[in-house]
């Protein structure tokens, strides 16, 4: 049964209550109705998760990340914007404020709370570069080359690798450090990779010397 609000009275046992009843449409004519606090503060997380939203937005501008800054800026205010039309258009239409309505309402917050604290991982995973590539062994099981499979437009971005796939690391660059095959080489060998963490750091091809 839909529910909606009715004024605090008191039970038959004397003790203060909050009743339910069943939900109904708020009158179109009705005039000067105000904001409740809890609707104030609703709309202050969505302020919040939009400012959130626009500051990472403003630093990937900074650092010239502009078009993948506004794909991810767009995806995190369209699910922002789309959760409070939602909410703004049921509170419009039935003006509900029962217990029940306070509790999804502050829920409903929460999950804004948590989309504001995602953007950052969602700016940043738009712009990181990954590749999948087949690590090569000669005949004595040694890692010499690596042969690339697949690449987002981000890794070739960073790396200034173009048409990667399907080519070897050796063909792009011919001088390529001998110890990133030994890494790989460990890791396409691993028979449970979920038991084992390698961690790394690489600098662009052009500082390489």
């Amino acid at each position: 049964m839909a529910t909606g609000w009715q004024d605090v009275g008191m039970s038959e046992a004397g003790t203060l209550a909050h009743r339910l009843r069943r939900m109904s449409g708020r009158d179109p004519d009705e005039h000067g109705r105000a904001s409740t606090p809890l609707e104030l503060l609703f709309d202050l997380t969505f302020v919040v998760a939009v400012g959130q939203a626009a500051n990472l937005f403003a630093h990937s501008v900074f650092e010239g990340h502009t078009w993948t800054g506004l794909i991810a800026f767009s995806i995190g205010v369209f699910a922002i914007i789309w959760a409070w039309i939602n909410f703004s258009w049921f509170a419009s239409a039935f003006d509900t404020d029962d217990w029940v309505f306070r509790v999804v309402t502050m829920v409903q917050m929460v999950g804004v709370c948590i989309v504001a604290l995602g953007l950052p991982a969602l700016f940043h995973s738009i712009d990181e570069g990954f590749c999948i590539i087949d690590v090569l062994f000669d005949p004595q099981g040694k890692a010499h080359d690596y042969r690339f499979l697949e690449a987002n437009p981000a890794f070739e971005r960073h790396t200034g690798f173009t048409n990667a796939v399907g080519r070897t690391i050796r063909e792009l660059v011919p001088n390529h450090d001998a110890h990133w095959f030994a890494i790989y080489g460990r890791v396409a060998s691993i028979t449970d990779p979920f038991g084992a963490t390698f961690e790394v750091g690489a600098r662009p091809p052009s500082q390489h010397g």
